[in-house]
């Protein structure tokens, strides 16, 4: 299995950077992992963050709104971030291009299924 590329940062410093075998968070619906090869995702986060590590460390960031974003097994978390400063992390962080791609290929992958 592979590993997911994690960055964790706030507007004042990075709170973490590096490799993951899984990343557990909790939304407004409830508590959820992240592996290696999901899909595009983007979520509101809260409550905490746990980073799985490769060497079977849990690095747990107690938090209390975070934006979070997974495209090709890698996972942005942008944490305590308002208004225009949310805007432009977002937009730095999003690729228009990569959305449309990740949009096509679940299409593919939903019309597959429903032949079978």
């Amino acid at each position: 299995m592979g590993l997911l590329t994690v960055l964790i940062m706030s507007p004042e410093k990075t709170l973490f950077e590096g490799t993951a075998v899984t990343v557990t968070c909790r939304s407004p619906i409830g508590e959820f992992d992240i592996l290696p090869e999901h899909s595009f995702f983007m979520s509101i986060v809260n409550t905490h963050i746990e980073v799985h590590t490769p060497d079977h460390h849990i690095k747990s960031i107690h938090i209390d709104q975070a934006i979070l974003q997974v495209s090709h097994d890698q996972v942005v978390i942008l944490i305590n971030v308002q208004g225009k400063e949310a805007k432009s992390m977002i937009h730095n962080l999003l690729r228009p291009d990569e959305i449309m791609h990740s949009n096509e290929e679940n299409n593919e992958s939903l019309e597959k299924s429903k032949k079978v």
